[in-house]
């Protein structure tokens, strides 16, 4: 997806994504029933937010989170690891998106335990430090 690769080269062009409208597309493509586009869906969403909080209020409002969240539990391993990417991704900047990410902890925990891939691990184990990064919160 061009959105994913410009989100991910640099924070700048965030103005011209948003002003796109994209937010209720991803948020359907999130449950689409393609694998394909639900992983690459939650790849954009984590490299949407890579460089800056920018998305977070976005993301939030459009009900999105709780999406990504489910997606941590999703039959096919790509989107369980882009899941992780982007939940790590929404709590790294700071801790807007704590409270709503916290249903996230027992699945990150789970896949942390199970017999994933060494990259979606990573990123499950990243996400749980970022969600204790900006604040105590969650604590």
């Amino acid at each position: 997806m061009i959105v994913s690769d410009l989100a991910r080269m640099d924070k700048v062009f965030y103005e011209y994504i948003n002003g796109a409208n994209m937010l209720e597309f991803l948020k359907d493509f999130l449950t689409h029933e393609d694998p394909n586009i639900r992983a690459k869906t939650c790849s954009a969403i984590g490299n949407m937010c890579r460089h800056s909080s920018y998305f977070y209020s976005s993301l939030a409002k459009h009900q999105i989170i709780s999406l990504l969240i489910d997606r941590c539990g999703d039959s096919d391993k790509r989107a369980r690891k882009f899941a992780c990417f982007a939940i790590g991704n929404a709590a790294y900047h700071n801790d807007l998106l704590y409270e709503e990410l916290k249903r996230s902890i027992p699945q990150l925990a789970n896949l942390l335990l199970s017999s994933e891939e060494d990259k979606t691990k990573a990123n499950a184990a990243g996400a749980l430090s970022n969600l204790v990064r900006n604040s105590n919160k969650l604590c």
